[in-house]
C-alpha cells in the first residue's frame, strides 16, 4: 500500500505522517494480499481557512484507489488527528460495506446456480455421496451424465 501526502496552507511534519501511516495500516485488514501492493491512498492534509484559529479547521482527506475501485472519505475536525481518526473510520466503513457486497453477490450467485441445477436434472438421478466425503452443501452430485 503506497501513501501519498499532500498539505494545504499547513506544514506536514513527520510525527503527522508517521501517525496516519500508523492508522491506516488497519485498513490493510480489507484488503487481500494481491490488492495490498496496488493499493494507492492519497492523503491530503490542512487548515480549511488561515483566518480561523478556533473550532473545526483541520481537514483531512483520503482518496483510496486501487485496480478501478475508488473510494473517498473527508472530515473536518478540531484537530488534525481527530481529521485524520474520522476519515480512515469513513474509509474503513467504505471498505468493509463493498466487501461484505461482494461476499453476497457471490453467495447468491452460488445459491442461483444451486437452484438452477435442482431445477435442471431430476431428484432420482442425484445419489448422496458418503458421509465423510463432503461437507453438507456438497453432499450430492450428479450420477448421471448428460
Amino acid at each position: 500500500m503506497q501513501l501519498h501526502f499532500k498539505a494545504t496552507n499547513y506544514e506536514i511534519s513527520l510525527d503527522i505522517r508517521e501517525f496516519a501511516a500508523k492508522k491506516l495500516s488497519a485498513i490493510e485488514k480489507f484488503l487481500g494480499k494481491e490488492q495490498k501492493s496496488e493499493a494507492q491512498i492519497y492523503i491530503e492534509l490542512g487548515k480549511v481557512t488561515g483566518a480561523q484559529a478556533h473550532g473545526r479547521i483541520w481537514r483531512a482527506e483520503l482518496n483510496f484507489d486501487q485496480g478501478g475501485k475508488q473510494l473517498r472519505a473527508e472530515a473536518t475536525e478540531e484537530s488534525l488527528e481527530d481529521a485524520i481518526d474520522r476519515a480512515i473510520e469513513d474509509l474503513a466503513h467504505g471498505l468493509r460495506s463493498h466487501k461484505t457486497k461482494a461476499e453476497t453477490l457471490g453467495k447468491r450467485g452460488g445459491r442461483m446456480l444451486k437452484s438452477m441445477l435442482r431445477r435442471a436434472t431430476p431428484t432420482c438421478l442425484l445419489l448422496p455421496l458418503t458421509r465423510y466425503s463432503a461437507p453438507r452443501s456438497l453432499s450430492f452430485m450428479l450420477a448421471a451424465v448428460w
